[in-house]
């Protein structure tokens, strides 16, 4: 088995630091120090929402997507991590990551890949759930599929904390 690479949210969690209006209350100035400590370190800044001590403590660490969004290129591990082959892209925690395959009757289909919260755990039908977090982001916008039949399927491609909802699939026609 070969060793794994270290881990890169896909998104910034939904608490990030990084996000407009202070989410996590920092004192002015701290999220500045932040920054400045790992790069004087030569380090990254890890998720808070990935740390053992967190809301979700068996996540395991990962990089800050807003950290190596806003200043990822003058962070010496980040150099070194994406010269060594990069990182292992993960969802945030207590979510998933679906694709979204659209396919019309004109011809035209189009793939994306998104993240929205994850299924509750006592959830084992997900149709309420397709419903509630899916539906709405299907559909490409492309005027055939306004007035022609379109078929829409969705599959959970990547889950860290629920691996067992990977290839869980779901599709309907429109």
């Amino acid at each position: 088995m070969s060793p794994s690479r270290p881990r890169l949210l896909t998104e910034q969690c939904s608490t990030c630091v990084f996000r407009p209006g202070n989410l996590m209350h920092l004192r002015e100035g701290r999220l500045h120090d932040l920054v400045n400590e790992n790069l004087r370190a030569g380090a990254a800044l890890t998720c808070h929402q990935t740390l053992s001590y967190g809301e979700h403590p068996d996540f395991g660490e990962a990089v800050c997507r807003g950290f190596y969004d806003a200043v990822g290129p003058r962070s010496q591990i980040v150099r070194i991590v994406e010269r060594l082959g990069g990182y292992d892209e993960v969802p945030p925690p207590g979510t998933v990551a679906v694709k979204i395959e659209n396919s019309y009757v004109c011809g035209r289909e189009s793939e994306s890949v998104v993240t929205v919260p994850a299924p509750a755990d006592d959830d084992t039908e997900f149709v309420d759930w397709w419903s509630e977090h899916v539906h709405d982001l299907t559909g490409d916008g492309h005027p055939c599929g306004e007035s022609e039949h379109a078929l829409y399927e969705v599959t959970i491609v990547a889950s860290v904390e629920r691996p067992e909802l990977v290839g869980e699939t779901y599709s309907w026609e429109g």
